[in-house]
């Protein structure tokens, strides 16, 4: 009986007990998470640094890309495929007419600290402009207007659809305060739009004080010739829920070396495309490989202001001579894979316009080297004794193929397609350079062949870009004006006819129109589709490639915007890091504990009590 007095009086603390345990048990976890290594993220980055490497969008030369897109932010990331978007920098946006309303937040800051408001994306797409790109040159959108400071609005002059995601998930990477001297000149004279376009192109910021801030969840903070190092911008809205404190960028220079990371654990993700033989090795020792659609869509392009080239029969006779299984075969890659129909569409997404019997009535341009001799032979060339193909005055016919020297896959790609018009008499000398050296080339209209691909799941993306020639970069060798059933074809205006379909009806007519004149035309010839390669070390744990996460947006953003809109499925191996990983505790689980610990005393306080006794 006395023991039970003095059981009793134990009550009162044991009460006590039952509310503060839940508390010190999470304290004790916090204290046990807050004793951790920075979590630094290696990303393979397929980018020039220091010294032609910069952070101007709107330069032809040097931007870097890859570590851009996790320094900016988008309006509102896209779902590839879907009409799914995810706000971002803008809270909603509505249709008033034909005005574009979104309202943008009100608690964001560029890395400089500067406030951002509406007149930064105001500025952004004005820089868009003066660079031409699709939303303004091909007449989607032809005003730009700021309400307040966290409201703007766009005028769209037709396919309001298209128009979401040309605005919603452009980067916003033009900051007023950073690029004032160009958008300012241009709005005063913007008839001088083609000299402020060089004076921009010139503009390369490298630090945060020169102007290579964003708005999103990392900031630079060093950049030597060789890697690249951000790290979590503190000021961001939602810093709380990005787990990487660091992203250190190393140059990836090529495939080999880029394989050559994964195999030594060196870097956490990449992109170096790979064949079948490298992909399964890098597995076998437990280096993820994900594989998903992209829409990207791969070209052998023509200068059309190029004799031979000029002429469509010829190009036909091009075709015909270009075996496109043999091209997939020879770059043995498992994520090319030869384009079904000679258009300027994805095979991925192209059948949700047009019907795969009008698509097999196209011409396929079947290998048939015979045919294209006739075409030869019809156009007046001939061969020489060595069997070389020749102009009417016996000059050799030769063309120089441009690429990207350090991809490995290009490479093969290129030098088969030489090996294969050789075969047929005409020489082409395969030139691998570097590739701002390449995308100059081509902007430029200085090349005969070069490789290039193209993106987006809308058709009128990929055929303004694969056709019209005035989208970005400007493909200078693309005629504005074709014949076509024997009339003069405008296609600027062909382009701003599409733009102002008002149902998607009426816009498959158009998708349907084009598909015709580029298989006719052939301004370049597609050869395949391309799905995106990707590999990440055992530091991380991975999504399955079908995840809408992986879908948002630009694969190097992937895993920062994936936790901000899906937590929980793309993160890091926190063990791996020595870091306990977090289980989530509901409350009523952490009283559960704190009972048991109460039972365990009350039990500790009887034994001592009995043996007292």
């Amino acid at each position: 009986m006395q023991n039970m007095d003095k059981l009793k009086r134990f009550v009162p603390f044991l009460i006590l007990l039952t509310f503060l345990a839940p508390s010190i048990l999470q304290s004790v976890t916090s204290q046990e998470e807050q004793i951790r290594r920075p979590v630094i993220f290696v990303y393979s980055m397929e980018a020039n640094f220091q010294p032609e490497g910069h952070f101007n969008a709107y330069s032809e030369t040097g931007f870097i890309w890859h570590a851009g897109v996790n320094m900016y932010s988008q309006l509102a990331p896209h779902t590839l495929g879907t009409s799914k978007y995810y706000p971002e920098l803008a809270t909603n946006w509505t249709y008033d007419g034909n005005w574009l309303v979104v309202k943008l937040r009100n608690d964001v800051k560029w890395h400089d600290g500067q406030p951002f408001t509406s007149k930064d994306v105001w500025s952004t797409f004005i820089l868009r402009k003066i660079r031409g790109y699709s939303e303004w040159s091909s007449h989607v959108i032809d005003d730009i207007q700021i309400v307040d400071n966290y409201t703007i609005k766009f005028h769209v002059l037709g396919l309001k659809d298209l128009a979401l995601d040309y605005i919603l998930s452009a980067y916003i990477n033009g900051p007023y305060h950073v690029f004032k001297k160009y958008v300012d000149e241009y709005i005063s004279n913007p008839e001088n739009v083609d000299a402020i376009g060089v004076e921009l192109n010139s503009f390369t910021p490298r630090t945060v004080s020169e102007g290579a801030v964003g708005t999103g969840p990392f900031m630079l903070v060093n950049m030597t010739a060789s890697d690249l190092w951000l790290k979590k911008f503190d000021g961001f809205y939602d810093a709380n829920k990005i787990t990487i404190d660091y992203i250190h960028g190393i140059k990836e220079p090529s495939n080999e070396i880029g394989w050559g990371y994964f195999f030594s654990n060196t870097a956490d993700w990449g992109e170096p495309f790979s064949p079948v033989s490298v992909a399964d090795a890098l597995a076998a020792q437990g280096v993820k490989v994900l594989y998903a659609p992209s829409g990207r869509h791969d070209f052998i392009i023509f200068n059309l202001k190029r004799p031979l080239l000029s002429n469509k029969l010829f190009r036909q006779a091009l075709a015909y001579s270009i075996n496109r299984t043999e091209l997939i075969n020879a770059i043995n890659y498992p994520c090319w894979h030869e384009t079904k129909w000679v258009t300027p569409y994805s095979s991925y997404f192209i059948t949700n316009w047009l019907n795969e019997s009008f698509l097999n009535s196209l011409n396929k341009y079947e290998y048939n080297p015979e045919k294209a001799k006739a075409i030869f032979a019809q156009l007046g060339l001939t061969y020489n004794s060595k069997g070389q193909l020749c102009y009417s005055n016996g000059t050799v016919i030769t063309f120089y193929a441009k690429f990207p020297a350090p991809w490995t896959d290009i490479a093969l790609l290129m030098q088969n397609l030489a090996t294969q018009l050789n075969r047929i008499g005409i020489t082409v000398i395969p030139l691998g350079l570097d590739w701002a050296t390449v995308a100059t080339a081509e902007t430029n209209g200085d090349f005969d062949i070069v490789w290039d691909a193209i993106g987006g799941d809308h058709p009128f993306m990929q055929g303004f870009d694969a056709t019209g020639g005035s989208g970005f970069p400007t493909y200078a060798s693309f005629p504005k004006v074709i014949e076509w059933k024997g009339q003069q074809l405008n296609l600027t205006q062909f382009f701003i006819n599409w733009g102002n379909a008002k149902s998607v009806d009426e816009q498959k007519v158009y998708v349907k129109e084009l598909a015709e004149i580029y298989n006719d035309y052939l301004f370049a010839i597609p050869f395949a589709d391309v799905e995106a390669q990707f590999y990440g070390s055992q530091r991380f744990i991975y999504p399955p490639s079908d995840s809408p996460a992986w879908m948002t947006t630009d694969y190097a953003r992937g895993i920062i915007v994936a936790q901000l809109f899906f937590p929980g499925t793309f993160g890091l191996n926190m063990s791996y890091w020595g870091i306990k990983p977090q289980q989530p505790t509901t409350p009523i689980e952490l009283y559960i504990v704190g009972g048991l610990v109460i039972v365990i005393v009350i039990l500790v306080i009887a034994l001592f009590l009995m043996r007292k006794k």
